[in-house]
């Protein structure tokens, strides 16, 4: 009987609702749609609310706090699994610098709904990447001309290469082609020889040329204007023969491929230059969350 009584209450209460113009069908809380973009180098993020009767009547600064709020739940957890993507046997560093310097782009209110955006860029100043505690310049090459060709970007024709004999040749940048393994982007990628030597990534880098460029660039096609822009006119492409076993966010090239690229000191300047692309399907380059 006590039950009967009870569904009647609660029925009554939302007829009552409902008339008063509060739906229960409204969300409770801003829906987040989220996207990587690893050709743009970005995180985008929105937030939709959709307002009822009761937090309609809330000021926009509140309002504006709920969906920043809800915002950064979401690019949190994006953070960590971009972060768990790496071989790097440390926890997620405080990022508290990080999160109070993030404002929104946009933040409206229009009928009875709200909406706000959010940008990250994933490299270049103020990026995630400067907030990361990646320790480049680890490795070396153990080359010894730090000067060697630094005016290839400004020239052209066959001059610059040593193309004649058994020379090696001098490479403008190293492009692999990961089009036909299950590659993941991320921001920690690296290169491994097949007989297991790492020859390149973060670790060989300066931190500013690592959070300006970035590891590497990732591209459809290495005759895209800003592919040739990162990778030069001339760069050795090769094939990714697998995925490393350490992740799916480094990949694995031929001895003889890597030999190549190593030959020429002009060549391994352009690999400090992080002057690398990595090829992959068009699908890969998006990922939404």
């Amino acid at each position: 009987m006590r039950t009967i009584i009870f569904l009647c209450f609660v029925s009554v209460g939302a007829f009552w609702a409902v008339e008063a113009g509060q739906s229960f069908d409204v969300h409770d809380s801003p829906l987040i749609n989220a996207k990587i973009d690893w050709k743009e180098n970005s995180i985008s993020l929105r937030a939709d609310w959709k307002l009822n009767a009761q937090n309609s009547l809330e000021s926009r600064s509140i309002i504006r706090s709920r969906l920043r709020t809800s915002l950064l739940s979401k690019l949190s957890e994006i953070i960590e699994s971009l972060y768990a993507r790496t071989d790097i046997e440390k926890r997620l560093p405080n990022l508290s610098s990080f999160w109070a310097s993030l404002k929104l782009d946009t933040f409206q209110i229009a009928q009875n709904s709200a909406s706000a955006t959010l940008e990250i860029p994933l490299r270049g100043s103020h990026s995630l990447l400067s907030y990361f505690p990646f320790e480049p310049k680890q490795e070396s090459w153990e080359a010894k001309n730090e000067t060697i060709n630094n005016t290839y970007e400004n020239q052209s024709g066959d001059s610059l290469y040593d193309s004649f004999g058994s020379e090696a040749l001098l490479y403008t940048g190293l492009v692999v082609d990961a089009r036909n393994l299950p590659f993941v982007p991320s921001l920690h990628t690296q290169i491994f020889t097949s007989s297991g030597r790492l020859i390149y990534g973060p670790q060989f880098l300066t931190r500013t040329t690592y959070i300006k460029r970035g590891a590497v660039g990732f591209f459809t096609d290495s005759r895209q204007g800003e592919a040739r822009q990162r990778a030069g006119n001339r760069p050795l492409i090769v094939p990714a023969l697998d995925l490393a076993r350490i992740s799916q966010d480094s990949v694995v090239i031929s001895d003889e491929d890597a030999a190549k690229i190593l030959a020429h000191e002009g060549s391994v300047q352009n690999l400090r230059r992080a002057r690398v692309i990595i090829l992959l399907n068009a699908d890969k380059l998006r990922e939404v969350r």
